[in-house]
């Protein structure tokens, strides 16, 4: 299932562009990842393969020396032909306004 993220754009917090290796687990299933971009609502992911849409997951992004975790659905998911895998689109369950502070004050 793919969903489209044109035209109809509801980002209202933003988006901080970064690079971690993340774990996505749901189900029997655990994926090593990639974010992309990281908001306070939810992420960017590059994935090794497409979730459905509507799927739950479990996310841990490595920071420094912790991991990062909160709980998060599939809003879109996508194949991606240049990263060779999917990017998913997350909307974190709870804000994460503390999470992107700090990722934002590691950016500058």
């Amino acid at each position: 299932m793919n969903t489209s993220r044109g035209e109809d754009e509801r980002r209202t917090s933003r988006r901080v562009p970064i690079s971690l290796r993340c774990w996505l687990a749901s189900e029997s299933l655990t994926l090593l990842a990639s974010t992309l971009n990281v908001s306070e609502g939810g992420a960017l992911v590059a994935a090794p393969l497409r979730l459905p849409v509507g799927r739950l997951v479990d996310i841990a992004i490595a920071f420094e020396n912790e991991d990062l975790t909160t709980s998060g659905l599939v809003v879109w998911s996508t194949a991606s032909l240049r990263r060779g895998g999917a990017e998913l689109g997350l909307k974190f369950l709870s804000p994460q306004g503390a999470l992107v502070e700090h990722l934002c004050g590691a950016k500058e």
